[in-house]
C-alpha cells in the first residue's frame, strides 16, 4: 500500500482488500502483484529493496524473482500453472 493506498479499495473476484488480509486469498495475491507488476514495477522494487534489501529480481543475489515473469504470464490465467500466482502465494 505504499506505492499507493488506493490499492486496498481494489478488489478481485468480488472480494476486498479487507477479506484477502483476513483469509490470504491466492488469487486476490496474485491479481495484485500481477497489478502492481504491470503498473508499478520500478515502484515495487524500489519499496522491496530499500525496506526488505530484497530486489524484485536477481540472477546473483537472493530477490523476490530468480526470473522475471514472460509476457505470456501476464496473459495467461492466473492459477497454480501461472508463475505470478505461484510466486504471489509464496
Amino acid at each position: 500500500m505504499k506505492i499507493d493506498p488506493s490499492f486496498r479499495e481494489r478488489s478481485y473476484e468480488g472480494k476486498s482488500f479487507k477479506e484477502f488480509v483476513q483469509t490470504s486469498d491466492d488469487f486476490y495475491a496474485a491479481s495484485l502483484l500481477r497489478e502492481l507488476l504491470l503498473t508499478n514495477r520500478e515502484r515495487l522494487n524500489e519499496i522491496l529493496t530499500n525496506d526488505f534489501d530484497l530486489p524484485l529480481y536477481s540472477v546473483t543475489d537472493d530477490a523476490y524473482f530468480d526470473v522475471l515473469p514472460t509476457q505470456n504470464d501476464f496473459a495467461k490465467e492466473l492459477n497454480r500453472n501461472n508463475l505470478i500466482y505461484r510466486i504471489a502465494i509464496g
